[in-house]
């Protein structure tokens, strides 16, 4: 099962809500312990931007679910990237026990869960200061490549769109380094 997207408590601006302080939410927790009691194993993705660092602090529409076109943006500055460290660190000490795949990322090509137009290298610079941290907390843990949305169906590197081409750029610059590749191809897709 996967966790950790929308507007998840354990998205990272729900666990640092006050700069400094992480703390993860008690019924999050409940939910995550029993998912593992029941031998059901999870894919945690580390998640979002922070208000606090990156865009305004407070939600616009606190009564939406699910924020699509709110997200916070993605850490850039030297401060937002130290405290995405301790948020990767933090989550993954915290679960290491229990959560048996850590996800980069969700969707990270566009806009909605990335929170500003994609960047690739953006993106690639992300992943490559995380991977390190949860193999170093969470060693017999897998790390996931943030899954990507979009159908790629008959697009190969040398025959795609831009968007496609974060992707393959993404999996052959990642791939040394993460165990499980994600991507999501059944949105807006038909079986035909």
């Amino acid at each position: 099962s996967r966790i950790g997207y929308h507007d998840d408590p354990i998205n990272w601006h729900w666990v640092e809500m006050e700069k400094g302080v992480l703390k993860m939410d008690p019924m999050a927790e409940d939910a995550i312990d029993m998912l593992c009691e029941n031998g059901i194993n999870l894919v945690y993705c580390l998640n979002f931007g922070n208000r606090l660092y990156e865009g305004y602090a407070e939600r616009r529409f606190p009564q939406m679910k699910e924020w699509y076109y709110e997200s916070p943006r993605p850490p850039k500055s030297e401060e937002a990237l130290k405290a995405w460290d301790e948020f990767v660190r933090f989550s993954v000490n915290y679960f290491k026990d229990r959560v048996k795949y850590f996800e980069v990322w969700n969707e990270w090509n566009g806009t909605g869960y990335w929170g500003e137009k994609a960047n690739v290298d953006h993106y690639l610079m992300l992943a490559k200061r995380t991977i390190p941290i949860i193999r170093e907390c969470a060693p017999d843990a897998k790390v996931m490549l943030g899954s990507f949305a979009q159908f790629v169906h008959e697009q190969t590197p040398d025959n795609c769109d831009e968007n496609i081409a974060m992707f393959y750029k993404a999996i052959k610059e990642l791939a040394p380094y993460v165990d499980v590749i994600g991507f999501h191809h059944f949105y807006q897709s038909t079986l035909d």
